[in-house]
């Protein structure tokens, strides 16, 4: 337990229904008791009481207050949260109070830090955390409800045990090689490694959809000027997001917005249409567009379907080539002016699952792109309620390095080497599965994870 009494505002800045200042720690009752109308120790666990909040013999405020005794509370601490009115000057002279009462203001996420520091929760638990809040779709929340559930940390407290037995194996055949025989000993090792092995292989594999889930598809719209960019941004956004007009180079700088499309969570650019300019403005914004390429991990490149390429349109696909894209044709309930086979042909080898005329006018096509990129993600094919869905880099590194130190165990197995060898790849392994529960981290990466959470959280 710590010694000191930690508090924080944990909700959002700004006016709002309520604000909650939290505090948590040995004097977190006390200092209650020295605000509130009502004695602290008179507090029913667990239940919201009624009162005021008083400093320097004022009532700053009519508020609300629950108590949860330690060990029953997140932090395993005696916890107090007072429920403000919204305001931002009642929140703020609460909390102010309270500081000048003997707490400290908290550290990002030193809430649940404690709360894994007092075994309320596993490292990988208290990352969850972060992710709930940060969920942009229902498959990202459901992906990190499993992981705070504890189901991934189950997984990995039986990968963990199964090597705790084959290290105790090892252990008694190398003190006393008398009553063991070490071919055989090799072999159950070497099998229960490899088995372990293509499980965890199997866990980070999911990685690259998880870190999909959690910060979404990074996508970039490309096209030359008028080709219904904005319209697009627009469309899938539902609401009127961008300037949409007639005039060619509307659209000057970047404009990103976050969408869930089919089940995919994009990140979406609308980026200046791409033509030979000599407005130097305009010029900045389409160099800006190019310079989202390297960072996005798909391309929305959109052609207008009742004009001829132009030689921008060509420079682009060359562009894009090498990138996840998809090509959608515009403006398709027009006249074309071309054939469509030789758009298709213009684009061969570029656009996954071929060329798609669309028009946003009449709303041809959108379904198609909806399918497209659920198909091209596969999003949809995980299954988030059983656990295994990495979406943090860090555990997917953490796996990986696990599973390297396995394969090394089977080879040496497999080459009869000394067991002693094989013991210390599996305690390498070992210590990778505790990079993720916490079981083995260093202080400086704990820190640098819980600073990337939110005040009072």
């Amino acid at each position: 337990m710590q010694t000191d009494t930690i508090a924080a505002v944990s909700t959002p800045p700004g006016s709002g229904g309520i604000g909650i200042v939290r505090l948590s720690g040995p004097l977190a009752l006390p200092i209650l008791g020295k605000l509130f109308s009502r004695p602290a120790e008179s507090l029913a666990a667990n239940t919201l009481t009624h009162g005021n909040i008083s400093h320097g013999g004022r009532i700053i405020d009519e508020v609300l207050v629950g108590v949860m005794r330690a060990p029953h509370s997140y932090t395993r601490e005696d916890v107090a949260e007072i429920n403000c009115h919204g305001g931002r000057l009642a929140v703020t002279q609460t909390l102010r109070a309270v500081l000048e009462h003997g707490a400290r203001h908290a550290e990002p996420g030193e809430f649940t830090k404690r709360a894994f520091l007092n075994g309320r929760l596993n490292l990988s638990q208290a990352e969850a955390v972060i992710d709930i809040i940060n969920a942009k779709t229902s498959a990202a929340l459901s992906a990190a409800q499993s992981q705070l559930s504890g189901t991934f940390a189950r997984t990995l407290e039986a990968v963990s045990a199964e090597l705790i037995n084959m290290l105790a194996r090892l252990e008694v055949s190398i003190d006393y090689p008398e009553y063991d025989e070490a071919e055989v000993n090799l072999r159950v090792v070497s099998r229960t490694a490899a088995q372990l092995a293509a499980q965890l292989r199997k866990l980070a594999e999911t990685f690259e959809a998880g870190r999909y889930l959690r910060d979404g598809v990074q996508t970039v719209i490309l096209g030359r000027p008028n080709v219904g960019k904005s319209s697009l941004l627009n469309h899938l956004l539902q609401a009127d997001r961008a300037i949409v007009t007639d005039i060619p180079g509307t659209t000057r700088d970047l404009l990103s917005e976050s969408v869930n499309v089919g089940g995919v969570p994009l990140v979406l650019t609308d980026t200046a249409g791409y033509r030979q300019t000599d407005d130097p403005i305009e010029a900045i914004g389409v160099q800006r567009g190019l310079e989202r390429l390297p960072v996005s991990q798909l391309v929305l490149l959109m052609l207008d379907a009742s004009r001829e390429l132009t030689p921008d349109d060509h420079e682009l696909i060359a562009q894009v080539r090498g990138k996840t894209t998809v090509v959608l044709a515009n403006k398709a309930d027009l006249t074309p002016a071309h054939d469509p086979a030789a758009l298709e042909a213009a684009c061969a080898g570029l656009s996954h699952g071929g060329v798609i005329r669309m028009s946003l006018t009449s709303g041809l096509g959108t379904d198609i792109l909806q399918d497209r990129l659920a198909s091209l993600f596969r999003l949809g094919e995980i299954d988030t309620d059983d656990g295994a869905v990495i979406t943090n880099i860090r555990h997917e590194q953490a796996l990986r390095k696990a599973v390297s130190a396995l394969d090394s165990a089977v080879n040496a197995c497999e080459s009869a080497l000394p067991e002693d060898i094989v013991s210390i790849e599996l305690t390498s392994a070992a210590n990778a599965i505790g990079e993720i529960t916490g079981a083995t981290i260093s202080e400086d990466i704990l820190d640098k994870i819980f600073s990337e959470f939110c005040l009072g959280k």
